[in-house]
């Protein structure tokens, strides 16, 4: 349950930081703020995933990655049900941006960090 608040609450912190960059970085254009916006999320991903190990200490019950990708995709399909209802049908185009620039990379650097860090740590403990 920890996992699921946490997430929440960096998906939240994201979801600002984006609005944030959007506007800091305007004068760019779209596609410097996409990549912008990709980099920072794979940054949150590698973040939340090394925060993750400290605190669970790659417990065998807590390892499960697969968690992060359904969590993902469930905020991936409130976000465009709230945004279909809110703003309207013709913006899932911003829908898919965010997809890619936003979830993907959070998720893949997220599973691919926590597994590593995971891993060197049952080697770490396995030499001690």
């Amino acid at each position: 349950m920890a996992r699921v608040v946490t997430f929440i609450f960096i998906r939240l912190l994201a979801i600002a930081w984006v609005l944030m960059l959007a506007n800091v970085f305007e004068v760019l254009g779209p596609y410097a703020i996409s990549i912008i916006v990709l980099a920072s999320e794979a940054v949150f991903g590698y973040l939340w995933a090394k925060a993750e190990t400290e605190i669970t200490m790659c417990k065998p019950a807590q390892e499960d990655a697969k968690l992060l990708a359904l969590l993902m995709l469930g905020t991936a399909i409130v976000e465009t049900v709230l945004v279909f209802f809110l703003v309207g049908p013709y913006v899932l185009w911003v829908i898919l941006w965010r997809a890619l620039v936003s979830y993907f990379p959070f998720t893949i650097v997220e599973i691919l960090s926590y597994e590593r860090r995971c891993k060197l740590r049952g080697i770490v403990r396995s030499s001690q």
